[in-house]
């Protein structure tokens, strides 16, 4: 076959070039004018034939229905349709789709720690650069089998970078999930490999659409920063990062994992993660007309010498005034002293101010003791703005946070930022 698609381009060029001979003007009389456009009508002859060779490769690479990323070529020689048909992804199994996205979320922080400002580019650790890979298969009507690859692209993160580290000149690239999953309407889902245990997420519902750069964990924004300690007349060793946290459950292990099915809004999860540690959490959803809501509570054995981690939020979204509510506490075991105590709330407002998207103001208060030493007293208090423009999966936002720490022995400065950043998704 493919000795008659050469023949058959062969032939195909030779008459083009035949006709294009044919159509030579006849008051071309002088040397030059002939050797000019016989060298024109061969440029003709090998783009025809260029555009032949790509068209035929097309055709086996259909057949051949393999995975298959390529700039499409010049629309000079290949037709619009055959273009974008050239630059879709593919499952390499027919019988698999798979879809490939992700995000780039960057900003600029400006932070003033009570000595000095600095400014600093980094990547929003709320919402990091990644990229994924979801791959699905329905072997029956209510089987699904699924996978999920998903990476980090840190560059200069925003919980790294520091006053006395300002480029971490590093892009942190790690996984987040390298996962199997087996759905099935009536018995749940169980998920193998690395991914999120069921505990993780259970600090963080959020219905004020802010996520993207406030919630619960406050010190994914700058928690980096370190204290100015003006009793030292230096900064200190204690960074927002080391006196904040959410408790979020196990967040991301490799584990094995099973989901029962929702009903009446209720799904439990429970996992097993190596080094005999384990979670269990109760998540819980709902909407009318009128509300929409969230809750969720999650158990964790550590197994790092703390017994437990205790995590829980709610948020609640009155969709006709756009106001929401969101609330979240949380603890951990500290043996030997007194325990860790994470208290956040949010009161959000959404509107439709412009066409192109949905604007989510917010306010947010956060509270945690006992944290990296015992009687430490850290508050926080965000301003927060999300301007989404729906069509082009662009998010533009800004905030403006106060940090403060109260520790016996020190006198700390707060820590004022405020960042503005975009993310674009995929």
């Amino acid at each position: 076959m493919a000795g008659n698609a050469t023949k058959g381009r062969l032939v195909t060029v030779a008459v083009v070039a035949g006709s294009l001979l044919w159509t030579a003007p006849a008051g071309a009389q002088t040397a030059a004018e002939l050797r000019q456009m016989i060298e024109l009508q061969r440029q003709q002859i090998e783009q025809q034939a260029r555009q032949l060779e790509l068209l035929e490769q097309r055709l086996e690479e259909l057949d051949a229905r393999t995975i298959d990323v390529e700039e499409p070529p010049a629309p000079t020689v290949l037709p619009p349709a055959v273009v974008a048909e050239e630059a879709r992804v593919r499952s390499g199994d027919t019988g698999v789709s798979l879809a490939i996205s992700g995000q780039i979320n960057r900003m600029v922080t400006v932070a003033n720690d009570g000595d000095d400002t600095k400014v600093f580019h980094v990547d929003n650790v709320n919402s990091s650069s990644r990229l994924r890979a979801v791959g699905r298969a329905e072997p029956t009507e209510r089987l699904a089998v699924g996978t999920l690859f998903e990476f980090e692209m840190r560059s200069n993160a925003s919980t790294e970078v520091s006053q006395i580290n300002e480029d971490t000149g590093v892009v942190g690239f790690r996984s987040r999930f390298v996962d199997i999953f087996f759905t099935h309407e009536d018995f749940g889902r169980l998920s193998v490999g690395r991914g999120s245990t069921a505990s993780d997420g259970t600090s963080e519902i959020d219905l004020s659409g802010t996520s993207v750069i406030a919630y619960s964990s406050i010190s994914d924004t700058a928690g980096g920063l370190l204290f100015f300690d003006d009793d030292l007349d230096q900064l200190s060793g204690t960074s927002i990062g080391n006196v904040f946290s959410n408790f979020d459950g196990l967040s991301r292990q490799n584990r094995l994992r099973y989901d029962t099915p929702t009903f009446a809004g209720f799904t439990a999860s429970a996992d097993t993660v190596s080094d005999a540690r384990w979670s269990a959490a109760l998540r819980w959803a709902g909407q009318t007309d009128v509300i929409r809501a969230g809750a969720a509570f999650g158990y964790s054995d550590p197994g790092d010498g703390r017994d437990w981690i205790v995590s829980s939020s709610a948020s609640v979204l009155h969709q006709p005034t756009g106001l929401s509510f969101t609330f979240s506490a949380a603890g951990r075991d500290n043996p030997g002293r007194d325990d860790a105590l994470s208290l956040y709330g949010k009161l959000g407002w959404q509107r439709d101010f412009f066409r192109f998207g949905r604007t989510h103001l917010a306010v947010d208060l956060a509270r945690n003791d006992d944290v990296a030493v015992e009687v430490d007293e850290a508050t926080s208090i965000g301003f927060s703005a999300v301007q989404n423009i729906t069509d082009f999966g662009i998010e533009l936002f800004g905030l403006y946070r106060w940090h403060e720490l109260d520790r016996n022995g020190a006198d700390f400065d707060d820590i004022h930022i405020v960042t503005l950043g975009t993310r674009v998704r995929f």
